[in-house]
C-alpha cells in the first residue's frame, strides 16, 4: 500500500472516530432516535423494549450493540474487558445517565484473570480489541501483551439486580459456554428474558467439545427461544 493512502485511510479512520465515538453525538443520536424496540436485522431480531427494562451488553467493546440498546431509554450496563476498547467505550456513553459501563470480565466465577491483547494493538489498539481474549489458545501466534482483569460472577450478578433483564447480548470470546452452564444451574437464567450468544467454536477448536454439549442442554430444557446462539 502506498504511503499517501495509508495516510489518507488513518486520517479519515480518525476523524470517522472523533465524531462517532463522541458523547455529545451520541447522547443526540439517542434524543432524536429514541425507540421501543430493540434492533438486529441482522439476523431478523426485534426485542420490545422500555424505558423500565433492564439491558446488558457483555463484551460491548467500543459500545455499538450499546448504542442501540442505549436508544431505548433502559437501564443498560455495558461490560468490556479490553482496556483500549473499554476507554472509547466510557468516553462514548459518559453523557448516558442510563448506561453504566464497566471495565470487567464476565466469567462463571469472580477473581483477576490474564487477559491476552491481540498482537497488533501496537498499530491500532481499537481495530484489535476484537481479537483480545481470555483465551490464550485464541492469540497463541500473537503477542499484544498480557493484563490483569477483574472478572464477575455473571450469574451472581443477575441474581443481585432488584428486577428481572430482558436482554444480554453476550461476547464474551470463550468464556459462554461456562457462563451460560452456570446461569443455568444457578436458575439466573430465569431471570432472563432473552440471551443472544456469539459463538466462538470456529475460532477456538477447543470450545467444540463443551459448545455441542451446551446446545443438547439448551435443547433439553426447553431453552432454544431463550437463548440464541446465532449473533455474528
Amino acid at each position: 500500500m502506498k504511503l499517501k493512502t495509508l495516510i489518507h485511510r488513518n486520517i479519515r479512520k480518525k476523524v470517522y472516530r472523533a465524531f462517532r465515538f463522541n458523547p455529545i453525538v451520541e447522547k443526540l443520536d439517542a434524543m432524536l432516535h429514541h425507540r421501543n424496540v430493540l434492533p438486529f436485522p441482522e439476523i431478523g431480531l426485534r426485542i420490545p423494549v422500555t424505558g423500565r427494562d433492564v439491558l446488558i451488553d457483555c463484551g460491548a467493546n467500543v459500545g455499538d450493540v450499546t448504542s442501540r440498546m442505549a436508544k431505548t431509554g433502559a437501564t443498560v450496563y455495558a461490560f468490556e474487558p479490553d482496556p483500549h476498547a473499554y476507554a472509547v467505550l466510557a468516553r462514548r456513553f459518559s453523557l448516558m445517565q442510563n448506561v453504566r459501563c464497566l471495565n470487567r470480565g464476565v466469567m462463571a466465577q469472580p477473581g483477576m484473570l490474564d487477559f491476552y491483547l491481540f498482537g497488533s494493538s501496537a498499530k491500532d489498539a481499537i481495530d484489535s480489541s476484537v481479537g483480545s481474549s481470555f483465551v490464550q489458545e485464541k492469540n497463541a501466534t500473537h503477542s499484544g501483551g498480557v493484563v490483569q482483569i477483574e472478572c464477575l460472577d455473571f450469574s451472581a450478578f443477575v441474581q443481585s439486580l432488584a428486577q428481572p433483564v430482558a436482554f444480554v447480548k453476550m461476547d464474551s470470546e470463550g468464556a459462554d459456554v461456562e457462563v451460560l452452564n452456570r446461569l443455568i444451574e444457578t436458575g439466573a437464567i430465569d431471570r432472563i428474558e432473552h440471551i443472544l450468544v456469539e459463538t466462538h467454536e470456529t475460532q477456538i477448536p477447543a470450545l467444540a467439545e463443551g459448545m455441542a454439549a451446551l446446545r443438547q442442554r439448551i435443547a433439553a430444557k426447553g431453552l432454544e427461544e431463550k437463548i440464541r446462539l446465532d449473533w455474528m
